[in-house]
């Protein structure tokens, strides 16, 4: 799976704060950090940042900074972001999400 550092980064502040973190990932993928490979900074995730943010200033609806930056990161990539901050980043066209902490109802 590829992923940018910040991905993990919500799952790591639960568990740390004694939360007990209920996941819904996908079969086969270990729990650990150690079957992601990281990604850094590039070039084209610059274009994707300067892009986000002129389109979220124009329709008036901006998201943190730093979700930005890993919005960018992420197009840059091609990668899919697992987050549990929909709400903010489906204001990002084009940008693929999964949300692993949202236990899907399975019968």
């Amino acid at each position: 799976m590829r992923s940018a550092p910040a991905s993990l980064l919500p799952l790591s502040f639960a568990t740390a704060h004694g939360r007990r973190v209920r996941t819904n990932f996908p079969s086969g993928l270990k729990r650990s950090s150690h079957e992601f490979r990281f990604y850094r900074w590039k070039g084209p995730a610059d274009d994707f940042y300067g892009q986000i943010r002129k389109s979220l200033e124009r329709s008036g609806v901006l998201i943190g900074a730093n979700n930005m930056l890993i919005a960018a990161h992420t197009l840059a990539l091609d990668a899919t972001l697992v987050t549990d901050n929909e709400r903010e980043f489906r204001r990002v066209d084009g940008l693929k999400m999964e949300n692993w902490l949202r236990v899907s109802d399975v019968n």
